[in-house]
């Protein structure tokens, strides 16, 4: 159970008047593992700091919503659009009289590289490969391959993308 400072941090942290440069320290001192190289924009929601990890060179622009419930892993250099939605938790189909049965949590895993669409939605038990696209309003209820493009709703894999050549070090 958050603590009432932990929600005066989270608060702050995502105030438009709070400048970036403090953001991943009040996201870290709320219980979150935030590489200080990160830069998460106004108005993130964030519940269940303790179960976000966000790695090295990692944007999320304004307005983002992260359920932590069942843990996120946001690995190093990615992007994500506005009004994104990570969620990781739901519940079961119910009986008759109460469709939304038990609750259950399941991680999600964003890949090295990946880029997230504005309004896209990503839902619990997930794993982006590396270097994804998933597309502006894409809801991605699936594992998605490294490398591939999906879109629609469901998402789909539409196509592979070019990976980077091997660099060459100096001999």
């Amino acid at each position: 159970m958050r603590s009432f400072f932990q929600d005066a941090l989270l608060l702050l942290a995502r105030a438009t008047l709070t400048p970036h440069r403090y953001r991943s320290r009040l996201y870290r001192r709320a219980g979150m593992k935030i590489d200080p190289g990160a830069l998460l924009y106004t108005n993130v929601f964030v519940e269940f700091p303790a179960n976000i990890s966000i790695g090295p060179d990692v944007f999320m622009n304004h307005g983002v919503h992260l359920d932590g419930a069942g843990g996120i892993v946001v690995e190093q250099g990615v992007r994500v659009g506005p009004y994104v939605r990570i969620l990781t938790s739901s519940h079961e189909t119910g009986p008759e009289s109460r469709r939304a049965g038990p609750l259950f949590r399941r991680g999600v895993l964003i890949g090295k590289g990946t880029w997230i669409g504005a309004g896209a939605m990503v839902l619990a038990g997930v794993s982006i490969g590396e270097g994804c696209i998933i597309a502006a309003g894409a809801v991605v209820t699936r594992d998605c391959l490294p490398h591939t493009l999906y879109a629609g709703v469901p998402a789909q894999p539409k196509s592979e993308l070019d990976r980077d050549p091997p660099t060459r070090t100096p001999a």
